[in-house]
């Protein structure tokens, strides 16, 4: 799951700012627009996006990820022929971005994140890493670089019908074959780990033995009993930020957290949006997005300048 999750996340690159930056200057030539105007375009297009994929999201997690990784690459196959056949003039530029955005770098590196991450729970970490590693090498480096070249030899239309049919030929049927749903649709444990007994309802059978067994060590006899009653009930987290009752008997050493941790990630779209930590990582985020967008759409106009050598866009 994590190699064919990256291997979407490089498919996203047609709906990419690294590599629709490298069709701005033939875009501006074809088409008679300004820069000034194609950025302004390609913002109202970001924005629109931003606003639709939480509904996206939402259908993710009602139909998973081989449905929607499916249908998310098969849509931006079509995305790029139209943004190759029908572009010729402001309006239809607006709506190509609005598409290959929305459904590139939105809805198809959304699902293949989230088929990565159901599939890994301790490694997590680990495991986007690597993966966030070789999507920035690919994508950002080599992908971009290899759009950018066949650009100035064959023009941004015919790349685009290129990119389309490596979608619709590579990318779409190999999501089919390989994305899959959460491991415990198919009797399968996150990181690998081993089930026990599972029956085809509860997903809380992989490890709950040895998670008992760490919070009984870690916590006094008193507080062991409450966890062991805790955890066959099934009960909701306690330790959620901005709970009125927090239970202290899950705070006092961090070995029990790690043992709760399952619950403690369980949050509503309402109480998310409620904490501080949502904001902080939100605003983080939208300001190295902003910033990125910026530097990477007009990356090939920088090193364009008098006294600048546009062959340093490869590097």
């Amino acid at each position: 799951q994590a190699a064919f999750g990256t291997m979407g996340m490089i498919a996203t690159g047609p709906g990419q700012t690294p590599v629709i930056g490298t069709t701005i200057t033939a875009l501006s030539k074809d088409l008679a627009l300004e820069r000034t105007t194609i950025s302004s375009l390609y913002l109202l297009a970001t924005l629109c996006s931003a606003c639709v994929l939480p509904f996206m999201g939402r259908l993710l997690d009602r139909l998973g990820p081989p449905p929607m990784f499916a249908a998310a690459s098969v849509s931006l196959g079509l995305a790029c022929w139209a943004f190759a056949y029908f572009t010729h003039h402001s309006v239809t530029l607006g709506v190509a971005f609005f598409c290959l955005h929305f459904l590139g770098q939105g809805t198809l590196s959304l699902v293949s994140q989230n088929a990565i991450n159901l599939w890994f729970e301790k490694r997590r970490g680990r495991v986007m890493g690597v993966c966030t590693f070789v999507n920035a090498l690919c994508l950002t480096g080599l992908f971009s670089s290899a759009v950018k070249a066949r650009v100035e030899r064959t023009g941004w239309r015919d790349t685009y019908v290129l990119l389309g049919g490596l979608e619709l030929g590579l990318v779409a049927p190999l999501g089919l074959m390989f994305i899959r749903h959460r491991p415990e649709a198919y009797g399968l444990c996150r990181d690998g780990e081993p089930s026990r007994g599972y029956d085809g309802l509860r997903d809380d059978t992989c490890g709950v033995d040895a998670e008992k067994e760490a919070a009984a060590a870690a916590l006094p006899q008193e507080a062991a009993d409450n966890a062991d009653a805790d955890l066959v009930a099934g009960a909701p987290s306690p330790t959620r930020i901005g709970s009125s009752s927090p239970c202290t008997a899950y705070t006092k050493t961090p070995s029990a957290d790690l043992a709760r941790a399952p619950d403690a990630a369980d949050f509503t779209c309402a109480e998310s949006v409620r904490t501080l930590a949502f904001w902080a990582m939100s605003g983080g985020a939208f300001a190295a997005a902003a910033f990125c967008t910026a530097i990477f759409f007009h990356l090939d106009a920088i090193f364009s300048d008098p006294g600048q050598n546009a062959s340093l866009n490869l590097v």
